[in-house]
């Protein structure tokens, strides 16, 4: 059997659907502190800051969460030509802008979450004594980016909504991952900030992963 068009374009969607779910997952560990600090007195950031270990983790798990938004785009959009094959529809149509603004909501929690530790990881290489944050200024940014990740998930929680809706109603994907997007839809509502970190790579990966085994089945 000849292999689909759309199956054989599936590989670097599905690869980035990957580098999106790995990327989120280890950037979230690394700042999961910082998650859940929102509303700390400003002393708390600045004794989470003063260690190396922290400013490092939250430096790196900035640019993994920022790569994180990058691969979205691409795993989302070779995704929704995979369910439009057939037809499209108003709702689905809302899937490219939505993915652009989760994507520059993860990128903008990413920098804003990571800026400090990334200032205070350049201070510390460059050998500048002053700490380029002091006070209430290097609590701000961690919680702005706090609050963006809520608005991040919130938003995906529609995304994913929408991609389960149309997964199920077209049979593009098994039924089971639809269900389990879904199940990632309303653990990203009910606490954005904790569970958005298991349910948004737990989703990425499962259909990165059945995106590979259609392509695979669809060539041979």
């Amino acid at each position: 059997m000849t292999a689909l068009p759309v199956a054989g374009g599936l590989r670097g969607p599905a690869i980035c659907g990957i580098l999106f779910a790995v990327n989120f997952a280890a950037g979230g560990i690394l700042l999961g502190e910082l998650f859940g600090s929102f509303a700390d007195s400003d002393a708390t950031f600045v004794e989470y800051f003063e260690s190396t270990s922290n400013r490092n983790g939250s430096a790196i798990g900035g640019v993994l969460l920022f790569v994180s938004g990058i691969a979205l785009l691409p795993f989302v959009s070779g995704l929704v030509r995979m369910l439009t094959r057939e037809r499209t529809s108003w709702a689905m149509e809302l899937v490219a802008p939505l993915t652009y603004v989760v994507s520059g909501l993860i990128i903008a929690s990413a920098a804003a979450l990571s800026t400090v530790g990334l200032a205070r990881v350049f201070a510390d290489i460059t050998d500048e004594s002053a700490a380029p944050f002091q006070g209430s200024s290097i609590a701000v940014l961690p919680q702005f980016g706090y609050v963006l990740m809520v608005f991040a998930s919130w938003t995906m929680a529609v995304l994913l909504s929408i991609v389960a809706s149309a997964s199920m109603r077209t049979r593009a994907m098994p039924r089971a991952v639809g269900i389990v997007t879904i199940v990632c839809a309303v653990m990203l509502v009910l606490a954005p900030s904790g569970l958005a970190l298991v349910g948004a790579p737990v989703w990425g990966l499962v259909t990165a992963i059945s995106m590979l085994r259609r392509r695979t089945a669809a060539a041979v």
